[in-house]
């Protein structure tokens, strides 16, 4: 019986230890939620961007980094795009989450669904994609299109 249970619980720690997290692959974030109180917010409208409109919600403090978190609403679904930069703007890491909404009728239907696709992109200079699993995106095309719509996207609107 014992034996058993030191198998279950090293079968538990081998499970736990193997399994990263996006905290564990990226610490700008998990530094970022566990201090997410002590920084500022601002929030701003952003009109003609969307026909559902959208807000920037800024977050700040003394520190040199500013979290700008666009949301793009529209009928068919929601952009979001949190972007990790300095002081001067120059963007160190991105999340960008795609929802997309299917139904048949009104959105309000219980049968509606949504789809959602989130990529993580560290750095400017050296650009890695990773997807939702964490696991990095080695496709060339879909790097240099996720990475050109990111930067369209902050020149644009940042």
């Amino acid at each position: 019986m014992m034996f058993r249970n030191l198998i279950f619980f090293g079968s538990i720690v081998l499970i736990y230890s193997c399994n990263r997290t996006i905290d564990d692959k990226f610490p700008i974030i998990s530094k970022f939620n566990v201090s997410k109180d002590q920084y500022k917010r601002d929030t701003i409208s952003l009109e003609g961007f969307s026909l559902e409109g959208g807000e920037l919600i800024v977050y700040h403090k003394k520190s040199d980094t500013l979290v700008l978190d666009f949301f793009l609403y529209g009928e068919t679904g929601k952009l979001n795009y949190t972007y990790f930069t300095d002081k001067n703007f120059e963007y160190k890491f991105v999340i960008k989450r795609d929802y997309r909404y299917r139904y048949n009728g009104l959105i309000t239907n219980e049968k509606m669904k949504i789809d959602s696709t989130i990529y993580f992109v560290e750095t400017k200079l050296n650009p890695r994609l990773y997807d939702q699993n964490i696991i990095e995106v080695k496709d060339s095309q879909k790097v240099d299109s996720i990475i050109s719509e990111i930067d369209y996207f902050f020149k644009d609107v940042a």
